[in-house]
């Protein structure tokens, strides 16, 4: 899992045999050292500058390019038998996430309902609006489907404000394997949050509503660990965590399947449905 309560950064600069000049900034976190986090960053910039100097012709920007983001580490949440099955970091726009090695959460977005037709056009035209169909439900259906292959899959199913989450509750998987994508491209994982799990290297949950959905907005500048903290941003911080309480970040719909026996996917499930208020009937933010 990318991050770390240490960060460092490395440039490169490299050019490539027909001339073409490449920059790129490589930022690297460790859990370990800031010695360990230059490593990994100074070793990203070698191997991505000896490609260009090879004159590779495709290089994998996606796997080399600085997308590892400081994000502010709140807690490192540890197995029983000591080992790292996620964290609680805070992101570019103040919410809490919970990030985990193996603990698969999928989310799905759901396209919007349609708009109904007014009243008086419906009286001109004579026409009556179909009923609107549950948009969730073939998500759903997917989903039951995969865990109906094996009955010893189970999940649980979320409402948020935008669409759906899934937990799987009966197994862990490798956030950047082959399987891992197609099965988020079998239930329709949202891409920009399937590129996100494969980029970081682990799975992500908000555990704290969105401020655009709250009073407070944006924060006036974006959060991460090296963030200079100017009083508007403190205050911006201080109306964000007044705001949360009235706020949950989804609500339990549905569970599939048997109830989890994995320790670590109980120790996740009861910390994530705890900090995004499952259980609750607050508003979905």
């Amino acid at each position: 899992m990318d991050g770390g309560r240490y960060w460092a950064r490395a440039e490169m600069h490299a050019t490539s045999p027909s001339g073409e000049e490449f920059h790129r900034s490589y930022l690297r976190g460790s859990y370990d050292s800031h010695d360990d986090a230059q490593r990994k960053a100074d070793d990203a910039a070698l191997r991505t500058r000896q490609s260009i100097e090879r004159g590779d012709e495709k290089i994998d920007w996606y796997a080399y390019c600085d997308h590892t983001k400081p994000e502010p580490l709140l807690e490192e949440i540890m197995s029983k038998d000591n080992h790292r099955v996620g964290t609680l970091t805070i992101n570019a726009y103040g919410a809490h996430i919970l990030n985990t090695t193996g603990v698969v959460f999928i989310d799905v977005d759901l396209p919007k309902p349609r708009k109904k037709a007014s009243g008086l056009l419906s009286k001109l035209f004579g026409k009556k609006q179909p009923p609107q169909q549950d948009s969730a439900q073939p998500a759903i259906d997917r989903l039951k489907a995969y865990c109906q292959e094996d009955l010893s899959r189970g999940a649980r199913v979320y409402k948020t404000a935008a669409g759906l989450r899934y937990l799987l509750t009966s197994e862990t998987l490798d956030p950047t394997s082959d399987y891992t994508r197609d099965l988020f491209d079998r239930l329709g994982a949202d891409q920009q949050y399937t590129n996100l799990c494969k980029a970081q290297k682990c799975f992500r949950a908000r555990l704290s509503p969105k401020p655009i959905r709250m009073s407070v907005g944006w924060p006036p500048q974006k959060i991460r660990a090296d963030r200079e903290q100017t009083p508007e941003l403190s205050q911006w911080e201080k109306n964000y965590t007044n705001e949360c309480p009235k706020y949950a970040v989804c609500h339990l719909i549905e569970t599939i399947g048997p109830p989890p026996q994995h320790p670590d996917i109980i120790r996740i499930q009861s910390l994530h449905d705890e900090l995004s208020s499952v259980g609750s009937e607050l508003t979905l933010a």
